[in-house]
């Protein structure tokens, strides 16, 4: 651009030296138009030049900044994991319908090496859960971490060291471990108490959220206010089911942020409440949309749990008419789709097993070995690391005499070697491969069967409770497992 500026000014300077030796006023006449117009061009090249270098400076100057303005327009953000060779990691991620899923990292290489994931953003952020257990010196020690991620983060970087990690490099992730622990530990204490002494909590709980508002309280961390409030109102539910606080922040409640609170709170409401809903009237007509999806999260919850109840068609009904089931519907029908009980109970009597010394047996056969009243079947595989947390989580929890745990699976008859290791490592009591026969493969169809862990209960005479029990992290899990009578 400097150069054609250049060129230009000669050309003008060799135009008025010529418009001199002119002497007819029609021929200067022209040339001076040129001259003019060759003048403007300068003008108009010279602030585009002027303009140019600014931009090009600022550019230099700002090439970190550019960087990170491209990071935070991303629809995604990337996390990166810093692991050991052969070692496997993830977080519990709740999305944008409210629903959680595992984000995992897997070092298959020989090398260590740094594995990166994208975690979809969410306009209002979103909490994370690292939840990791792993065996020292014979003992078992839990990594449980939460990280609230806020919708201007960008390149998390983590390390994984023998089961912890480390949050090395990023900005937007705040550690939110002690509101979050703090209020676990209350709840667990408010569900223990007999009924008549819950309201003795209150107290307690009033101080709990006073402390972390005035922790929270710049504009900064609006967020984690609106965290706190979140857990607060959650916590009180299970004190006081139908206090009118816990109705009025509902029935305001905008831009919830996404975790684990979020959906107790729905289950909780919806559990209390459900005999007092007229469904006719539980639409956009009469409710906000957001009101609705509220609900819709929490009747979702409440299939899943209670597939025997007696209001299920009813209920079911009008949960497929909502935009939440439309919109995640084929996840929802493996969750929430009732079976076929009989068809059920026959199926797995006879499903096919083999035990740790490679013998065949049938289910029936198994339950026959190993009587009780209950029994909550795990499918997991040596290669699922969810699967083998949960184990490990299950392991440090009392469970209630009445139940055993049967352990079955997925894994390949080719890696039973494996799996035998695998089985005694984790020192599972009752633990079965499922074998590959086509009669097995129909049964697995019908219970849908397409992710794992997976959790089934039953009773001694193989009858369903549960074709989707609650996974040993859930809050309610031993809950639900001690109310069986």
């Amino acid at each position: 651009m400097k150069d054609i500026l250049v060129v230009i000014m000669i050309v003008i300077m060799m135009g008025m030296d010529n418009s001199r030796l002119f002497e007819n006023k029609k021929e200067f006449f022209i040339d001076s138009r040129l001259y003019g117009l060759l003048s403007l061009i300068v003008i108009f090249l010279f602030f585009s030049c002027n303009k140019e270098s600014k931009t090009n400076s600022s550019i230099e100057n700002s090439k970190k900044g550019i960087s990170v303005n491209n990071a935070l327009l991303r629809d995604s953000l990337p996390i990166s994991m810093n692991l050991k060779s052969k070692k496997t990691t993830g977080f519990n991620v709740f999305g944008h319908n409210y629903m959680s899923y595992p984000l995992e990292f897997n070092n298959e290489s020989v090398k260590d090496s740094i594995i990166v994931k994208n975690l979809p953003k969410l306009p209002y952020g979103q909490v994370i859960h690292y939840l990791f257990l792993s065996e020292i010196d014979g003992k078992l020690k839990s990594y449980n971490y939460y990280y609230f991620i806020a919708k201007d983060a960008y390149e998390l970087c983590f390390e994984f060291n023998k089961g912890d990690i480390y949050l090395k490099k990023g900005k937007g992730a705040t550690n939110v471990d002690d509101l979050f622990k703090d209020y676990n530990q209350l709840k667990n204490k408010i569900r223990k108490a007999k009924e008549s002494n819950k309201k003795n909590f209150e107290k307690k709980l009033n101080s709990l959220f006073k402390f972390y508002q005035k922790k929270y309280v710049s504009k900064e961390k609006e967020s984690l206010s609106k965290l706190n409030k979140l857990n607060y109102i959650t916590t009180l539910q299970i004190i006081s089911p139908f206090d009118n606080r816990v109705e009025e922040y509902i029935m305001k409640l905008k831009e919830p942020i996404p975790c684990a609170p979020y959906k107790e709170l729905s289950y909780l409401y919806v559990k209390n409440r459900l005999m007092s809903f007229d469904f006719n009237k539980l639409n956009i007509l009469y409710h906000s949309s957001q009101y609705i999806d509220f609900l819709s999260l929490g009747i979702h919850t409440y299939l899943k749990n209670n597939k025997g109840s007696q209001n299920y068609a009813v209920i079911f009904k009008w949960f497929k008419k909502t935009d939440f089931y439309n919109q995640n519907k084929n996840k929802i029908d493996k969750n929430v789709s009732t079976l076929d009980k009989e068809s059920f109970t026959e199926g797995l009597k006879a499903f096919n097993l083999r035990s740790l010394s490679f013998n065949e047996l049938t289910f029936s056969d198994l339950i026959k070995q190993n009587p009780s009243e209950y029994y909550l079947i795990d499918f997991w595989a040596t290669w699922c690391a969810p699967c083998i947390n949960d184990i490990k989580l299950m392991k440090g929890l009392m469970l209630p005499d009445n139940i055993r745990v049967i352990s079955l699976s997925v894994d390949k008859m080719k890696v039973k070697d494996k799996w035998q290791a695998k089985s005694k490592e984790l020192e599972l009591n009752i633990s079965n491969l499922v074998d590959n026969k086509k009669e097995n493969k129909d049964f697995i169809k019908m219970i849908g069967l397409n992710a794992i862990p997976r959790y089934i209960l039953i009773d001694r005479d193989f009858n369903l409770i549960d074709a989707s029990f609650l996974h040993p992290s859930d809050p309610d899990f031993l809950k639900e497992l001690k109310e069986l009578k």
